[in-house]
């Protein structure tokens, strides 16, 4: 989409130069360009391996629309490559800074969050809010540099299997049949990325914009699905200018970092060189003809030693092969509602995905929670005209456990000593029977 709403869009495109059997291609007569499976543009001279560029300037009514871009030759019709775009609006931002905390002498537990907005301190993000198999999971920037098909699995399918992607939103336990030997590190969804059939991957995953303080890191768990054709490369990058992967400065260890396929892995990176600025922090695959590249719970900020529910069954290595395909579904998008209107009026609260309330605040106070149980807070942005995606934090709930006092206190002086005696009784025991 072009800035400031207009009602065009810019389409770029490598073209092909590999046959689908990994042969190299020798003949490419056309390229054609549609917008919802409608041609809008062909272009007769194309160069195998080389750019092509196209300007829809056709736009009538702001919307969602998809973009797919094929080569054309004798033998018939390419592998098609799309991509879903917001033309003429402007994503409606979703807030950011999540956080819940709970006290043991407390019977609530204390959600919090902040305006959404670029330039926030602090982000997280466990990848649940999104569409099973999405292609663009806003706010998350996301940049295919190498255009590339990706492998699918053998015998196992899932939307968007085999298109040219940077990274998707993978849920294993929703593909068919369901997988048993890939598990998220925490719910049930991570961010994948599949390898490209024309090595190398270059595929990024760029953060929204968010403000530096001293002692901020990022970190997140990673892991290789399995190790057969190789370990998952990855690299991380901080851009304080914008989300081109040129704008990068690459700020993890050279040449580039490997994660592990036997468990999820955690990786975190020292942000204090960038404090008191707004950047962006990019995670670009690099992998060199590996499989599948798996991400999960990140977070931007102060290190924390918040009690998260994690996966306990996360150290599986995967046994089902790769295999090239044709990609037949549509990219599956984000549910944002995007409008015109960025007003913003207050927010959705939800528990374990069920609406809670209303609110202007930017706190709310969850009651009537189990002690030691695991929960899900969530909160959505509500405008004018829309609402955002809905964001989650999961969380332990630690109160309502208060510990008992001393009781009988008393003192007692001697008019002959120089001291009193302070005595108490010990707290009478407590027993939590937690009945699994």
């Amino acid at each position: 989409p072009n800035a400031g709403g207009a009602l065009e869009a810019l389409i770029t495109w490598i073209c092909p130069s590999t046959q689908v059997n990994g042969d190299p291609l020798t003949d490419l007569d056309e390229m054609q360009v549609l917008r919802d499976d409608v041609l809008i543009y062909t272009d007769t001279n194309p160069t195998i391996g080389g750019t092509g560029i196209y300007t829809d300037m056709g736009i009538t009514t702001a919307g969602t629309y998809t973009y797919t871009v094929v080569g054309v030759n004798d033998a018939g019709t390419g592998i098609p490559v799309s991509v879903t775009a917001i033309i003429g609006s402007t994503n409606l931002d979703p807030p950011t800074n999540l956080n819940v905390t709970s006290d043991p002498n407390d019977d609530f537990a204390t959600f919090t969050w902040s305006a959404p907005g670029g330039g926030g301190a602090g982000f997280t993000d466990d990848f649940e809010s999104y569409t099973d198999f999405s292609l663009t999971f806003d706010p998350w920037t996301l940049v295919d540099v190498d255009q590339s098909a990706t492998y699918g699995f053998t015998n196992v399918d899932f939307e968007n299997e085999y298109s040219a992607m940077a990274y998707i939103i993978f849920n294993p336990t929703a593909t068919t049949p369901a997988m048993t030997d890939m598990v998220a590190h925490s719910g049930d969804k991570l961010a994948a990325c599949f390898a490209a059939t024309t090595p190398t991957n270059d595929d990024w995953m760029i953060t929204p914009q968010v403000t530096i303080n001293n002692g901020d890191e990022v970190s997140f768990w990673a892991k290789s699905y399995t190790d057969d054709y190789g370990l998952e490369r990855f690299k991380v990058g901080v851009s304080t200018t914008g989300t081109a992967p040129s704008d990068f400065t690459i700020i993890s260890t050279a040449p580039y970092e490997q994660a592990p396929a036997d468990n999820w892995t955690e990786f975190s990176y020292d942000l204090s060189s960038y404090a008191g600025q707004d950047v962006y922090i990019g995670i670009e695959c690099v992998s060199n003809d590996a499989f599948v590249f798996m991400v999960d719970d990140v977070t931007v900020g102060a290190p924390s030693d918040a009690v998260v529910a994690y996966n306990t069954n996360t150290a599986v290595v995967g046994n089902v092969g790769r295999e090239i395909g044709v990609c037949e579904t549509k990219p599956a998008v984000n549910p944002v509602n995007n409008t015109e209107s960025r007003d913003l009026n207050g927010y959705n609260v939800y528990l374990d995905g069920e609406l809670q309330s209303y609110t202007t605040d930017l706190t709310w106070s969850f009651y009537g929670l189990e002690t030691g149980t695991d929960y899900t807070a969530g909160v959505q942005a509500v405008y004018d005209e829309g609402t955002s995606g809905i964001v989650t934090f999961p969380f332990t709930y630690l109160g309502g456990a208060s510990l008992a006092t001393p009781t009988n206190l008393n003192v007692v002086s001697n008019p002959a000593d120089d001291f009193a005696t302070f005595s108490w009784d010990a707290p009478a025991q407590v027993i939590n029977w937690i009945d699994d």
